[in-house]
């Protein structure tokens, strides 16, 4: 099926927005604060930090809190980038419709 002009448009813009330097610049700068899927980033390095050092029941749910806000903002970053490989292959993959061996309708 191929995609409609909706999908076409926001193929297009996802793309402009991939191809940015501001993309770039936004990129690199989330990575740095939270991390990429190895866990390296300066804030999230130091809230696990801060947050292990108690070692109390509040410290343990803080850090799962740390820990699932950082997976959220991966999966956030990684969206534009899935979505037009999606809209892409929807998009490559798509051609004439074979009749139905049935007939018309």
């Amino acid at each position: 099926m191929a995609i409609d002009q909706t999908q076409a448009s926001e193929l297009e813009a996802l793309q402009a927005l991939l191809d940015s330097d501001g993309w770039t610049v936004f990129s690199r700068m989330v990575g740095t604060m939270w991390g990429d899927s190895e866990g390296n980033g300066e804030r999230f390095l130091q809230a696990v930090s801060g947050a292990s050092k108690a070692g109390d029941a509040d410290a343990i749910a803080q850090l799962r809190q740390i820990i699932v806000a950082q997976r959220e903002i991966q999966l956030a970053m990684k969206w534009p980038t899935e979505r037009v490989k999606a809209l892409s292959q929807a998009n490559q993959t798509s051609g004439p419709m074979h009749p139905s061996r049935r007939g018309s309708l």
